[in-house]
């Protein structure tokens, strides 16, 4: 099953190193996980299990996200607009700051608003990509969060129960 797991959600097709990173990391807790859900028995390994399958959720979105990340990262039509539109829109302005013509001048103000609206949405864009790393970044420590939380249950269930039995 981890086998499978780890093929589906295969760090190799992320292409940004940093996010196959958090990927690999993100993979390497589940199995840690995986490892300590099966040295539990009874109603502790069902409890286990339940956050793992939830566990499995949050794998899921780290490698959506990450590869939404390269898509973005490769698309050059909008790393072209991007680094465009800002110029193109203080051209339109200029150029309408020395017409005269009222027709042309309610043109240029149309494009204006058009790749004021372009501009505001390739800003929307790269905000979210900006986003989606923090998200990948913050899930990634959750999931570190969570292990190192399982371990102490474990420790403490050591302590307690198992060693009064012992």
């Amino acid at each position: 099953m981890a086998r499978l797991f780890e093929q589906k959600y295969d760090p190799r097709a992320i292409r940004s190193p940093i996010a196959r990173q958090r990927m690999q990391k993100a993979l390497e807790y589940r199995n840690h996980m995986t490892d300590l859900i099966a040295q539990q028995s009874g109603a502790m390994r069902l409890s286990f299990q339940d956050t793992l399958d939830e566990i499995d959720d949050w794998i899921e979105n780290i490698y959506r996200l990450a590869r939404r990340m390269d898509v973005f990262d490769d698309d050059a039509i909008l790393d072209r607009d991007r680094k465009a539109v800002p110029d193109e829109l203080r051209k339109l302005r200029q150029r309408l700051s020395i017409e005269t013509g009222e027709s042309v001048r309610q043109e240029l103000e149309e494009a204006i608003q058009i790749k004021e609206q372009q501009l505001a949405n390739l800003n929307s864009v790269a905000d979210n990509m900006k986003r989606a790393d923090i998200q990948l970044d913050n899930t990634l420590a959750a999931l570190g969060t969570l292990y190192a939380q399982m371990q102490v249950i474990d420790t403490k269930d050591l302590d307690g129960t198992r060693a009064r039995r012992l």
